[in-house]
């Protein structure tokens, strides 16, 4: 079952993105750590602005990824 935090994430992208998955999530005492792959619909980045106004969210951050690792 998803908490409060996870539907307000979900409902900042619902929308705003071709689609989101789950990659990562740890959770500790200290906090949750969440991390999403997303296909964006459109060059519009305002759903990081969203995420990262949710009560409690500390940083959001959009990192471009290509396919490829580079050293």
């Amino acid at each position: 079952e998803m908490c409060i935090r996870d539907r307000a994430a979900a409902a900042a992208l619902a929308g705003q993105v071709k689609r989101s998955a789950v990659k990562s999530k740890t959770v500790t005492d200290a906090g949750i750590e969440l991390t999403l792959e997303v296909a964006l619909s459109s060059e519009a980045t305002s759903f990081v602005n969203a995420l990262n106004s949710i009560e409690g969210v500390e940083s959001a951050s959009l990192v471009s990824y290509n396919g490829e690792y580079t050293a």
